[in-house]
């Protein structure tokens, strides 16, 4: 019996890990926050400063998110 608890934790933990990772990862939530931004901007609810700030912050992210894709993709190819 302890060793299915065991198992089902083991679980929980991995299944909890790849959600979090999912959400962490999401390239298209940095892309709509690009595209929200961008309208922001056009409708006059930000200036070209923070605008620029703001899209260099997430273009860096999307950019992690790359690495860390690419990165996962080759270890998945060693395996």
């Amino acid at each position: 019996m302890a060793f299915l608890i065991d198992d089902m934790l083991v679980w929980l933990a991995d299944k909890l890990q790849e959600a979090a990772e999912a959400e962490m990862y999401d390239e298209s939530a940095v892309r709509a926050s690009l595209l929200n931004l961008q309208m922001r901007l056009e409708m006059g609810e930000i200036d070209e400063q923070y605008y620029m700030r703001q899209e260099t912050t997430l273009l860096k992210r999307l950019e992690e998110i790359r690495r860390y894709r690419e990165k996962n993709r080759q270890f998945a190819e060693k395996l």
